[in-house]
């Protein structure tokens, strides 16, 4: 639909009933910076999602029924700063979701159902300056392994959000682990 508009810089789709994010193809809308999709149906994603907007920095996606995701669903993202996925029903995060998104500042997972994160998920780049990981039922055990660790080094990294404004708080995070305090 949004073909004919080559120099589109954002679309906002907010609260539109939009039932699904079709795979990608080739990009159709080279421009196109900031994408919102939240308050919609969307309940999953395909591997090449966005493929169609690789000049995205900013996607909205927060407010949906996403319960799944493929390792693959942000490839070609190479330019994203900020994701949200806030109140979704994600449970499970693909190994190498992140991978691609060598320029991702911004993460919003809060209010889901993730319980652990995989082994080296943050990936190449490691560091997420702004990570927003409350209101999920974090599991207690092994599996949090890798979490409790990158959060022992970037928890000044770790905020949860009071309304416009973000807080530092790692322990909104696990708060049946105790962090280590940095040296």
């Amino acid at each position: 639909s949004f073909q004919p508009f080559a120099q589109l810089y954002e679309v906002d789709l907010t609260a539109n009933q939009v039932p699904q994010v079709p795979a990608g193809g080739p990009p159709l809308l080279p421009t196109l910076s900031v994408l919102r999709l939240g308050s919609n149906l969307v309940s999953a994603l395909p591997d090449g999602s966005f493929s169609a907007c690789p000049a995205l920095t900013e996607l909205y996606l927060d407010n949906n029924a996403i319960g799944s995701l493929a390792n693959h669903t942000f490839s070609g993202l190479a330019l994203l700063k900020l994701l949200d996925l806030s109140s979704n029903r994600i449970q499970v995060l693909p190994p190498v979701l992140l991978h691609p998104l060598a320029s991702l500042d911004t993460l919003i997972l809060e209010n889901n159902q993730v319980q652990a994160v995989p082994d080296d998920w943050f990936g190449p780049k490691e560091e997420v300056p702004y990570l927003l990981l409350a209101a999920n039922p974090w599991a207690c055990g092994c599996a949090l392994r890798y979490l409790k660790a990158y959060l022992a080094e970037y928890g000044d990294n770790v905020y949860v959000r009071a309304g416009p404004t973000y807080t530092n708080n790692p322990d909104s995070v696990v708060s049946l682990l105790p962090l280590q305090p940095r040296p």
